[in-house]
C-alpha cells in the first residue's frame, strides 16, 4: 500500500547526521539490540514528536536497520505504523519521510477533532467527577508548573499530554478514547512546537487550571466553551505568533 506523492521538493533530503541517529539508539539501548518492532517505533516516534526529527527529513531504511542493529524488516514495520499514526508518509520510489502538519490542515482538521472528542467526553466526566480523579488531574497541574519553573518544555507537554489522557478515559466512552488515542502523536507533535511559543509558560498550568475548575462547576456549556478557548483559540493565537497572557481575574 503506498499513499500519494505529496508536492514536494524533488531535491534529495540529506543523510540523517549520524551523531543524531545514535542518540536515537541510545533512547532504548540495551534493548534496541533486541531487535523489536515496538522499540524501534518508540524511538523514533519521540525523535519526531519532539522535533529532533524535523519536518520533510528523510528516514532511510538501510541507516535505520544499521542503527538499531537489526534486519530491514523490523524498520520497515515500525515507518509503517508511524504511517498510521500520520507521522511519516510514504512517497513511491523516494522513501519515507516525516510529515508536515500544515497551519490550515491543524486549524481546520487536527483541532476541531481534537476539541469534538474532548467535550464529548468531558461533558460525561463532569455529570459525575470523582475526587481520586481531581486529585490525579490536580497532580498534572502541579508537575506543570514545576516544569514551568525549570523552563522544562518536555515534562510540562507531557503532563498536559496526561492530563487530558486521564480525563478521556475517566469518561468511558470508548469511541472517543480510541479515536483521540489515534491523533495523540499529531496533538503531542503539535504541543512541542506551540508551547515553547508562550510569553510565559506559567500560562500552560494555569489554563489547565481554569479548565479544571470549569470541569467541576459542571456546567455543561461553560465547559464546552473553556475547551474552545483552550484547544481552538490558545493554539490558533500560538500558530499567528502572539500569544497572550490569560487574564488571571477572568476564569470560568
Amino acid at each position: 500500500m503506498t499513499t500519494p506523492l505529496e508536492n514536494h521538493d524533488p531535491t534529495p533530503a540529506p543523510s540523517l547526521p549520524e551523531a543524531t541517529v545514535k542518540s536515537w539508539a541510545r533512547v532504548n539501548a540495551a534493548s534496541a539490540v533486541s531487535s523489536s518492532r515496538k522499540l524501534i517505533v518508540m524511538a523514533l516516534r519521540e525523535a519526531i514528536v519532539s522535533g529532533e526529527i524535523g519536518a520533510g527529513q528523510q528516514l532511510k531504511q538501510d541507516e535505520l536497520a544499521a542503527t538499531f542493529r537489526v534486519s530491514p524488516a523490523p524498520v520497515r514495520e515500525a515507518l509503517w505504523q508511524l504511517a498510521s499514526e500520520g507521522l511519516v508518509r510514504h512517497h513511491p520510489n523516494r522513501g519515507a519521510f516525516v510529515t508536515e502538519l500544515p497551519t490550515d490542515e491543524a486549524i481546520g482538521v487536527l483541532l476541531p477533532v481534537r476539541l469534538l472528542l474532548e467535550d464529548h467526553a468531558l461533558r460525561r466526566v463532569a455529570r459525575n467527577l470523582g475526587e481520586q480523579l481531581v486529585r490525579d488531574l490536580e497532580r498534572q497541574i502541579l508537575v506543570m508548573q514545576q516544569g514551568a519553573d525549570r523552563g522544562d518544555v518536555a515534562t510540562i507537554n507531557e503532563a498536559d499530554v496526561r492530563f487530558h489522557e486521564l480525563a478521556m478515559e475517566a469518561s468511558g466512552a470508548y469511541h472517543a478514547i480510541q479515536l483521540w488515542h489515534s491523533v495523540l502523536p499529531r496533538i503531542r507533535r503539535q504541543l512541542y512546537v506551540l508551547t515553547p511559543r508562550h510569553a510565559d509558560l506559567q500560562y500552560v498550568p494555569e489554563e489547565h487550571r481554569v479548565l479544571l475548575c470549569a470541569l467541576q462547576a459542571g456546567d455543561p456549556e461553560n465547559l464546552s466553551a473553556t475547551l474552545r478557548e483552550h484547544i481552538i483559540t490558545a493554539s490558533s493565537t500560538l500558530m499567528a505568533g502572539a500569544a497572550q497572557p490569560l487574564d488571571h481575574d477572568n476564569g470560568p
